[in-house]
């Protein structure tokens, strides 16, 4: 299902490979589930039913300094493609690089959304998160300007597009009635895919 993350962080160093939130059915590999990770300086958003094999990940091509607040919202269409993955740092769409594009299953999720660590991997250590918050659609362009910038939208410049992305999104009773119509028989075909035993 569709689904936004944001959350300021600030790490105390540039980390080989941190948690900053996941919510995984195991501690170890394959981590099904879904995780946003750290990896030398730079943010990594997947949803995995079993990696890399059967999954969906996309990483930024530039890093987020180390010892300084950064905003990330992270994204996901319901799709299970990498293209219906973003990342946006400080409210801007930031230019990402697809880890893979594979997810052929639904994953599963564990009991609960875990920040900042996940059984015995480490989260990030010294640093700190603020203003955690989940959203149950993919938040717009223009909504996460001002989710950056903590305004309401009408204090916000949006372009043309931003508008029209948002209306379809969150305003139009017809679009919004299709979207659902959308995830409701994406989330039938996976009720009965999961009939279907994996070898």
């Amino acid at each position: 299902q569709p689904v936004s993350f944001s959350l300021w962080i600030k790490p105390a160093t540039r980390y080989p490979r941190a948690v900053v939130f996941a919510n995984s059915s195991s501690f170890d590999r394959p981590f099904s589930g879904y995780e946003t990770l750290l990896e030398e300086g730079h943010v990594t958003w997947s949803l995995v039913r079993e990696f890399p094999g059967n999954a969906i990940s996309i990483t930024t091509v530039e890093e987020i300094p180390a010892k300084d607040w950064t905003h990330i919202t992270v994204t996901s269409d319901g799709s299970r493609k990498a293209a219906g993955l973003k990342i946006y740092i400080n409210g801007s769409e930031a230019e990402t690089r697809v880890v893979v594009d594979n997810l052929t299953r639904d994953y599963n999720i564990g009991s609960g959304l875990r920040l900042c660590g996940r059984g015995r991997e480490f989260g990030i250590p010294h640093g700190m998160i603020d203003e955690v918050v989940v959203h149950t659609r993919a938040m717009t362009p223009w909504e996460v300007k001002a989710i950056h910038t903590n305004v309401g939208l009408g204090e916000v410049a949006a372009t043309r597009e931003e508008l029209r992305d948002y209306y379809f999104s969150a305003v139009d009773d017809e679009a919004r009635k299709l979207a659902k119509m959308l995830n409701g028989a994406r989330a039938a075909y996976r009720q009965e895919e999961n009939q279907v035993r994996e070898i």
